[in-house]
């Protein structure tokens, strides 16, 4: 089974404060860490390598 490409930003840097502000503004935000995971899991996105709620919430925003 293919993943989703779930680079939102580079692991090493981890997320940029454009990316983390961005993230505090969505409405998304408000969801637990569980939930986000929980709906990226069902639209087949692979989350290795994704460790920061901000890289959970713009990836769910981008295959949404």
């Amino acid at each position: 089974m293919m993943g989703v490409d779930t680079q939102v930003s580079s692991p090493e840097m981890g997320a940029t404060p454009e990316d983390r502000d961005h993230a505090h503004h969505s409405n998304l935000w408000q969801l637990p860490v569980k939930e986000l995971k929980a709906r990226l899991e069902a639209l087949g996105a692979d989350l290795k390598g994704v460790t920061e709620k901000t890289e959970l919430v713009n990836l769910l925003e981008q295959l949404q």
